[in-house]
């Protein structure tokens, strides 16, 4: 797998301010993010997570299993993937 699908991370929802941003809110440092947001996958030892798009379109984690690297691809060892899996390395914002 190319080493750019383990580097990449979907970006965070941030909730909109009900009031807009004014000086203040500019000013102040942003609050953490909510516990009700889900968390990202870590990569915990040699498990690390790449991303796809389900069929909602939605990105998801699959947790794999890294093997060896060669700097530009690595080998997976385990995961829940198939040969030729589309897997995310970036993503763009739409215009409605």
């Amino acid at each position: 797998m190319p080493n750019v699908a383990l580097r990449f991370s979907p970006p965070v929802q941030r909730e909109k301010s009900q009031s807009g941003t004014d000086f203040i809110a500019s000013i102040l440092p942003r609050r953490p993010p909510r516990r009700s947001q889900p968390l990202q996958p870590q990569s915990m030892g040699n498990l690390s997570p790449v991303w796809y798009l389900d069929d909602n379109g939605f990105p998801k984690p699959i947790m794999v299993k890294l093997g060896a690297s060669d700097g530009r691809m690595t080998q997976i060892l385990e995961g829940d993937l198939t040969v030729g899996q589309a897997l995310l390395v970036d993503m763009e914002k739409s215009s409605p």
